[in-house]
């Protein structure tokens, strides 16, 4: 590399090919025929099918990534892009009468401390009342049900939970 820039200066820097065409680059000609044929023949069809169809149909040889980038360049055959129809989404409305529909839940939080525990409670659908509450580790079923046998000497039966 010295002996280089010490015969050719600076210049040696540039590289051989700079300022010429690549081999493998598409003509103009070839590339404007791709435009016209995917806007004309093929506008309806996707960007792989429709180079499917120009290599069989057209005898037109091209790697399928040129095509595609030629495609993009010239924002032809874009992907449609569906709408979903939303989905209807309604709210539950309350229960008219107290103690008909309870609501039993558990809540895992640091509530004392570090250690985790769960508050297991239920509330009145109707009211918003907060019925009972207890503390246990984890919120499994017989936590859940324990709740619900004191519910049910506190209260009285419900028809739903």
């Amino acid at each position: 590399m010295l002996a280089a820039y010490r015969t050719q200066g600076a210049a040696f820097i540039i590289h051989k090919n700079s300022g010429k065409t690549p081999k493998n680059k598409t003509s103009l000609m070839l590339e404007s025929e791709i435009i016209k044929l995917c806007k004309d023949k093929y506008y309806d069809f996707n960007r792989t099918h429709t180079w499917e169809e120009i290599s069989k149909n057209d005898d037109i040889s091209i790697p399928k990534n040129t095509f595609v980038n030629i495609c993009k360049r010239h924002q032809l055959l874009q992907k449609r892009v569906k709408k979903r129809k939303p989905k209807n989404r309604y709210r539950r409305d309350r229960m008219k009468q107290k103690g008909i529909m309870l609501q039993i839940d558990g809540s895992p939080h640091r509530w004392f401390g570090m250690k985790k525990t769960c508050l297991v409670a239920i509330i009145d659908d109707a009211t918003s009342d907060i019925l009972y509450g207890e503390f246990s580790p984890t919120e499994t079923t017989f936590a859940c049900m324990n709740v619900i046998k004191k519910i049910l000497k506190k209260v009285g039966t419900f028809q739903i939970l």
